[in-house]
This record gives structure tokens, sequence and C-alpha cells, in this order.
């Protein structure tokens, strides 16, 4: 279910018609997972998950 989400909420700016292409989105997390430049310093939800699974995984030992 949050993956469904996320993807809803990084193609939402093509589906309304705001751009084109998602890298062409200023204000958009996108770019940052692509090393493009941005506006916006975000913290990639793919890093998050890395080291929540990584303290799981050492917790649970």
């Amino acid at each position: 279910m949050f993956i469904q989400k996320l993807e809803y909420i990084h193609n939402n700016p093509v589906r309304r018609g705001y751009v084109d292409e998602l890298a062409h989105w200023r204000y958009f997390s996108y770019r940052n997972y692509m090393e493009l430049p941005s506006l916006l310093e975000v913290e990639l939800i793919y890093e998050i998950l890395r080291q929540s699974l990584l303290i799981a995984f050492l917790v649970s030992d």
C-alpha cells in the first residue's frame, strides 16, 4: 500500500498535465532520486528503508 501511494504522489504532476516528464517538475523528489539538481533537499525513502531494515536485522540477532 505504501509503494502504491508513493507512486501516485510521484506521478501526479504528469497525470494532472503540469509537466510532460517527471524530471521537469522542479519541486519534486524525483530529481533527487535521479541525482539531478533540485530545489529541495530530501532524504531518499530508499535510504530510510535500507537503514530501517538494517536496524531491524541487527536488533533481531
